[in-house]
């Protein structure tokens, strides 16, 4: 059996390294400002899946087959009361980001509290909301769009604490779309 089994897992649709090293400029200095974990920028295509790693696996291999890299048009900078939506950046509708959900999902059992919702974090902070907003408003993302052109599986690497211990999550899958 390998530590990957019965795990929790997350599909994440990565962008470009390019694209990713300008995010991540943006997350660190967020990160050291605010006193908050640093984290890869990624769309969460689905979170909350238990399970056996190499079934996982198999699935996003198959799913996965034959999807070229995209780019998302940037929206907003937004935020809400949520960990996990302290500051975010929105993106345009996406058919192609629609089919890789449904690719990603189709077969398997995600978690009851999972909502998709595409966008890309910037931080995660407990903080006052109004504190959040004003962030919002003073952050700029001179991106218009974003390529993305990977797929990763994480999972929590804190068991107690799940998803909330963002420092330890691990990727145990990566996998460029060509």
């Amino acid at each position: 059996m390998d530590g990957q089994t019965k795990r929790a897992f997350s599909v994440w649709l990565t962008p470009c390294e390019k694209h990713a090293q300008l995010l991540l400029k943006t997350i660190r200095r967020l990160a050291r400002q605010y006193d908050a974990p640093v984290f890869y920028p990624h769309v969460t295509i689905t979170s909350g899946l238990s399970g056996d790693f190499e079934e996982l696996k198999a699935h996003i291999d198959q799913t996965t087959s034959g999807v070229t890299p995209f780019e998302l048009k940037t929206g907003a900078l937004e935020c809400t009361s949520n960990l996990f939506n302290t500051l975010f950046l929105t993106f345009s509708h996406s058919p192609r980001l629609e089919d890789l959900y449904s690719r990603c999902t189709s077969g398997i059992e995600e978690s009851a509290g999972f909502e998709f919702m595409p966008h890309l974090s910037l931080l995660y902070k407990d903080m006052p909301l109004h504190d959040k907003q004003r962030l919002a408003d003073s952050v700029r993302i001179e991106l218009e769009a974003i390529e993305f052109d990977g797929v990763w599986v994480t999972t929590p690497g804190n068991r107690e604490q799940g998803w909330k211990d963002v420092g330890r999550w691990g990727t145990v899958l990566t996998k460029k779309l060509a």
